[in-house]
């Protein structure tokens, strides 16, 4: 008998806690120094992702472009009969090139809880279907070679998450 290796992945990520961080969305964005940790979590290589990139501008976590248009779809998809039950983690992503540090990772997190936000205020989505993660500038999608690939990495990305 062999047991299957499951990879475990390792993050320095903010985790989002949208009732406590919800606030964060009203306040200018003056990044403090976030408390990151890394995070390991067990991920099969077949983990799902749905492959819907929210785009932002650089330095805002508002919803850009054809991002709410997009979300809103998203949600009609969720609300299905049989889709109830899908839980997914809200991940917000930047740019490697703009800003320091600490500033992509809180800025990743607000990106994410306007996603959340979105999500439950006008797509009618429970959020206990929802996780919130903030990777900032450290798992970039796209090469930044060209403006075109740094404006797509200042994103927000759904991962399937295993029913509770």
């Amino acid at each position: 008998v062999r047991a299957s290796v499951v990879p475990v992945e390792a993050h320095q990520v903010l985790e989002v806690d949208y009732g406590k961080d919800l606030r964060l969305l009203d306040s200018p964005l003056r990044p403090e120094p976030p408390e990151i940790r890394t995070v390991r979590r067990a991920r099969p290589q077949s983990a799902q992702s749905i492959d819907v990139l929210i785009p932002f501008r650089i330095n805002s976590h508002e919803l850009m472009g054809n991002g709410p248009s997009l979300l809103s779809a998203l949600a009609v998809a969720l609300r299905e009969p049989g889709r109830e039950k899908i839980r997914f983690s809200v991940n917000g992503h930047t740019d490697t090139r703009t800003g320091s540090r600490a500033f992509n990772m809180a800025l990743s997190k607000l990106r994410a809880i306007s996603v959340m936000r979105f999500l439950v205020q006008q797509g009618d989505i429970p959020l206990t279907r929802l996780e919130g993660r903030a990777y900032g500038p450290n798992n970039p999608r796209f090469s930044e070679d060209t403006a075109g690939g740094i404006a797509a990495n200042r994103r927000v990305e759904f991962e399937l998450l295993p029913a509770r």
